[in-house]
């Protein structure tokens, strides 16, 4: 894996964020951006059940939450609130924290969801509080990776889950545009995984079952290689951009992923209690 150095003195970290996209005010405009429908439904239906031994691979909708009897949810860096918003519609009782009291205010203004400012270890939730914990693209950012993957497995009941998606330090994206791949992100992203390492961190917090896979992420990884071009050419190195060239990287991405190999955008940490 990989991290900041010098890194960012804790104090300070909220002032990268004052502005940060995933902080904006977001309307239900009736789009679901956690659901998978026509075509691709069916092909992921049919890869779980090909692929059984890894069927929650491909069960992604609602961040790989897919199929689990709705229950008690907490989000780790909620931001205004879009994934909430999807859980509550599928009649999870969905709880949001963020650090951010602008976004945590629209949060909470979204039905069937409560929102609060701070961080997990702040909270005091009881022990078993949770059916699942989810952190989308929120683990790269924390000082205290083993303290808060530690405290989810706390607050998780018998049978819960975690989910954390976070950018894959060994994405193919990552070893062709190198420093100027948008998932480095310098400085709010303190440190960079890999499957390997997220294994290690999910069985050193004491879950039972512990599995990490990388996925490419479709229009989200297209969004991540299209910046890192953008990066790129800030930067000087426009010669980077090739015809294609985010469409080739994202299928040599899924081939990879295919044949076992963590090579994705993004790398997934799936830790259940028993």
């Amino acid at each position: 894996m990989g991290w900041v150095d010098p890194m960012p003195v804790p104090g300070d970290v909220r002032k990268l964020y004052e502005a940060y996209y995933t902080h904006d005010s977001q309307p239900d405009d009736g789009n679901d951006a956690y659901s998978t429908r026509g075509w691709k439904a069916v092909v992921k239906g049919a890869l779980a059940r090909v692929f059984f031994w890894k069927a929650d691979n491909f069960k992604s909708d609602l961040l790989f939450l897919q199929g689990r009897q709705p229950g008690r949810l907490l989000e780790l860096g909620c931001g205004s609130g879009a994934f909430l918003r999807a859980a509550a519609k599928l009649d999870w009782k969905a709880t949001g924290l963020d650090f951010d009291p602008a976004a945590v205010a629209v949060a909470s203004k979204i039905p069937g969801v409560e929102a609060r400012v701070g961080e997990l270890t702040e909270q005091g939730f009881p022990t078993g509080s949770f059916d699942a914990v989810v952190m989308n693209n929120v683990l790269e950012h924390v000082h205290n990776p083993v303290e808060i993957i530690t405290e989810c497995r706390r607050v998780l009941a018998p049978g819960g889950r975690l989910v954390a998606v976070t950018p894959n330090m060994e994405a193919y994206g990552h070893d062709i545009m190198g420093p100027d791949w948008r998932g480095l992100e310098i400085p709010r992203h303190l440190y960079v995984f890999t499957a390997p390492a997220l294994i290690r961190l999910g069985r050193r917090a004491g879950f039972e079952r512990v599995r990490s896979f990388s996925s490419a992420g479709g229009g989200a990884g297209w969004g991540i290689i299209e910046a890192s071009y953008q990066i790129a050419e800030a930067n000087g190195r426009g010669y980077k951009r090739q015809p294609n060239g985010a469409r080739n990287i994202l299928r040599r991405e899924f081939v990879e992923n295919a044949l076992g190999r963590t090579k994705g955008e993004w790398v997934v940490l799936l830790a259940d209690v028993a």
